[in-house]
């Protein structure tokens, strides 16, 4: 028996289009504002998008933007999200934040 939440994506997308989507999102690491990104902050594209939203071109020149990180938030998932270059600011632990500085502009030591 199939899912509620699949059966209602089989009425706007056939199985075929549901698997390429499928493919792409395998790289995803995040999604803000229902966009989903890679770990290089690449938004993911999807040409049967049905979610209706504010474009990225408008995030982007938007005068703030602010991200609210949930407990289960990554390393991964916020320099993501950091690499659209949609964010002004960002609310999350300082845990994370001292990892995601720590990778981002320390440099690794080679052995």
């Amino acid at each position: 028996m199939q899912s509620l939440t699949l059966r209602i994506i089989l009425q706007f997308l056939t199985l075929q289009q549901l698997r390429d989507l499928e493919k792409k999102l395998k790289d995803a690491v995040g999604h803000m504002v229902s966009y989903y990104y890679d770990k290089d902050g690449n938004i993911i594209e999807n040409e049967n998008d049905i979610v209706y939203r504010i474009t990225v071109d408008q995030l982007k020149k938007a005068d703030v933007v602010m991200g609210i990180c949930r407990c289960n938030v990554t390393v991964d998932n916020l320099i993501g999200a950091l690499k659209t270059g949609i964010l002004t600011h960002i609310f999350v632990d300082q845990q994370i934040a001292q990892e995601v500085v720590k990778r981002l502009y320390e440099p690794e030591v080679s052995l």
